[in-house]
């Protein structure tokens, strides 16, 4: 399973939290990878899936 969430606040402020688990071809499981990338100084990127398929899109 994969999520991304992403909730603003009434402070100015965001919060963003993923989960950090890649399954491996070999079915391993890796608690490594980032999924939220800051993008500007006011957006950030979050993939639910693959994070290079979503850079190239």
């Amino acid at each position: 399973m994969t999520w991304v969430v992403g909730i603003p606040t009434t402070f100015g402020y965001a919060f963003g939290i993923s989960d950090v688990r890649v399954t491996l071809g070999d079915k391993t499981e890796i608690d490594c990878l980032q999924k939220i990338y800051p993008i500007g100084r006011y957006v950030a990127a979050a993939f639910a899936g693959s994070v290079k398929i979503g850079f190239a899109m």
